[in-house]
C-alpha cells in the first residue's frame, strides 16, 4: 500500500487524537514529516511506506531545516534520519 498524504494525515490524526490536514504532512523516502503547529517543530515520523506507521516521532526538527522549506537538501536530512534509526534497531538486536 502506497502512502499518501492524505492517508498519512488520517493516520495521524486518529494517532494523535486531533485534525492534522494533509497539507501539514510530508513523505520523503522512508520517512514522514509532520509540522506540528501545537509543538511548532516538524515530527520526523519512520517507515511511512511500509504501511505500518507508529505515532511516535524518532525526530524533530524544525520547520525551516524540514521537507516544508524548498531550500533544503532532502538527501541529507534523510541520510542523517537514516544512520541514526537504523543504528537505533542494529542496537536492539
Amino acid at each position: 500500500m502506497k502512502m499518501t498524504t492524505k492517508k498519512a494525515a488520517y493516520w495521524i490524526s486518529e494517532a494523535w487524537g486531533r485534525d492534522v490536514p494533509p497539507s501539514h504532512c510530508r513523505i520523503r523516502g522512508n520517512w514522514l514529516f509532520v509540522w506540528d503547529k501545537v509543538c511548532e517543530e516538524v515530527e520526523c515520523i519512520p517507515n511511512p511506506n511500509s504501511g505500518d506507521l507508529w505515532g511516535e516521532p524518532w525526530d524533530s526538527i524544525t520547520k525551516d531545516k524540514s521537507p516544508f522549506n524548498p531550500k533544503v537538501d532532502v538527501s541529507a536530512l534523510l541520510a542523517k534520519l537514516d544512520v541514526s534509526y537504523l543504528k537505533y534497531l542494529d542496537d536492539c538486536r
